[in-house]
């Protein structure tokens, strides 16, 4: 008995394998891979030399210089070049690309792409996008023949005018007000448009603080103050924040003989994140800014930027964007 049992699992045995060879024979014909398969499911990394959408979380520690890698990254169409700004729709599926095309070319684009890499559509000309709060709609600057701020649909269509002066518009998170830049007469005011009253009102800085030119603007989480960076009267280049209700008061966030902010977001209360050069990589990287009066950063300093863990160190990480529902910075890294 013994003995038959033996010989009956010995054949049953023999049958399985020569089943599951079979099998793997049969998926090896097919193409696909029998061996490994978490290795064989892990996605391909981009072109070293190709343009990226990479996404990550600051961090919660305090020290603000991130504590994970860069969480996912795709790879943009090799026809994707110039890349100066972006901006992320309200639910993340989308993404708003100012390309100005490359360095011989004098045509600035709005491009939007979905947060894939694919689906990628030109809706025409325009600089520094920002999505409206639900998301149905862009902030866009134009500076050729119709220049100024004007809010169009996702799809480039229903064009309407804000103000022919303007440049470098923001959408408040609360998605009542716009901020942008009115440039007369060798200055670069502020502006606030209110969405609800349809009414414009400056805001008034002090004579320090003017600039003759502005090109980034970023609201602070809860729509009551506006940061900016450009180039003051006395030719130094400055990063400030202002509060766009009452009294207008102005916090000096840096200050630099050299043009070194790419982009500027503001992803929480307390921190600025921008893409600055940095001088120690020749490159250009995020870093983390305190604002003055809101945090302490770890050395007791305000306004020391300290750059973030989380990013490609190798590469020129360009311009840079917050999610409406916040914590996950979207940037561009070209090589």
């Amino acid at each position: 008995m013994t003995s038959r049992i033996s010989k009956s699992l010995r054949r049953q045995l023999s049958g399985a394998y020569e089943l599951t060879v079979c099998a793997v024979l049969i998926l090896l014909a097919c193409g696909v891979s029998a061996v490994m398969p978490l290795q064989a499911q892990q996605p391909a990394a981009p072109p070293s030399t190709s343009t990226w959408i990479c996404t990550l979380k600051l961090d919660t520690d305090g020290d603000g210089d991130g504590d994970s890698e860069t969480s996912h990254r795709q790879p943009l169409p090799q026809s994707v070049t110039g890349i100066r700004s972006l901006a992320v729709s309200a639910n993340t599926s989308q993404i708003a690309l100012h390309s100005d095309g490359g360095p011989k070319s004098t045509n600035p684009r709005i491009l939007i792409v979905s947060a894939d890499g694919t689906d990628l559509k030109d809706i025409g000309r325009g600089t520094a996008p920002d999505w409206s709060p639900r998301g149905g709609r862009l902030l866009v600057t134009t500076e050729t023949s119709e220049t100024g701020v004007w809010i169009i649909r996702a799809d480039g269509s229903d064009r309407q005018l804000i103000d022919a002066a303007g440049s470098a518009a923001a959408w408040s998170p609360d998605g009542l007000e716009i901020a942008y830049v009115r440039s007369l007469n060798g200055r670069a005011d502020l502006v606030i448009f209110n969405l609800a009253e349809l009414e414009f009102r400056g805001i008034r800085v002090p004579e320090v603080s003017v600039c003759r030119s502005t090109r980034q603007l970023a609201w602070s989480p809860d729509s009551s103050r506006v940061a900016y960076y450009g180039e003051t009267m006395m030719g130094e280049w400055q990063l400030a924040t202002v509060t766009v209700n009452g009294k207008s008061e102005v916090d000096i966030v840096l200050r630099s003989a050299a043009d070194t902010v790419r982009d500027l977001c503001w992803p929480e209360d307390s921190r600025l994140v921008a893409a600055m050069d940095s001088a120690d990589q020749h490159r250009t990287q995020l870093f983390v800014i305190p604002v003055p009066g809101r945090n302490t950063s770890s050395d007791g300093q305000d306004g020391r930027p300290v750059r973030i863990r989380a990013q490609f160190t190798d590469r020129n990480n360009l311009a840079v964007a917050v999610s409406r529902s916040g914590g996950v910075i979207c940037y561009i890294s070209g090589p």
